[in-house]
């Protein structure tokens, strides 16, 4: 990703990240649009079919554990192959956790899918925290 000149544009996009039932290893995140602002930017299951441009995507999961000291670990999959960083929860302390986000930057040519998976995930019945999720993104042109 290149940033050579002026930024002329920038859109913005917001969603939450949901899951129903207990999260495992090799899961797919559902996605709710709370805010989309790039045009032909649509949501899919378990999808994001993101349009062409330069973009960067950040996020963070928000859970409950049944053990303080279970952890899970996710990151970005973009046309089915891992990018960014790996995100994972704080282990030990209370059984509501912080987690590191998840973030990568790309260009796009043409319209690909971003998901976000469970990479791994210990023991716990882990659910999802709504209120503590997010995925956002930012286009620029």
């Amino acid at each position: 990703m290149s940033y050579d000149g002026i930024v002329t544009n920038v859109e913005l996009s917001d969603f939450g990240v949901t899951f129903s039932g207990n999260f495992s290893a090799g899961d797919y995140l559902n996605f709710t649009t709370r805010t989309n602002t790039i045009s032909g930017l649509t949501v899919g299951t378990a999808v994001l079919n993101v349009p062409a441009g330069s973009y960067l995507v950040k996020s963070a999961i928000g859970a409950n554990r049944t053990a303080e000291s279970d952890n899970f670990t996710y990151q970005l999959e973009l046309n089915g192959s891992l990018v960014g960083n790996l995100g994972q929860t704080e282990t030990g302390g209370l059984k509501k956790i912080g987690v590191d986000h998840v973030a990568a930057a790309f260009d796009l040519k043409e319209t690909a899918t971003l998901k976000l998976k469970i990479i791994s995930a210990t023991l716990s019945a882990w659910t999802i925290d709504a209120d503590y999720c997010y995925l956002y993104f930012i286009r620029s042109t």
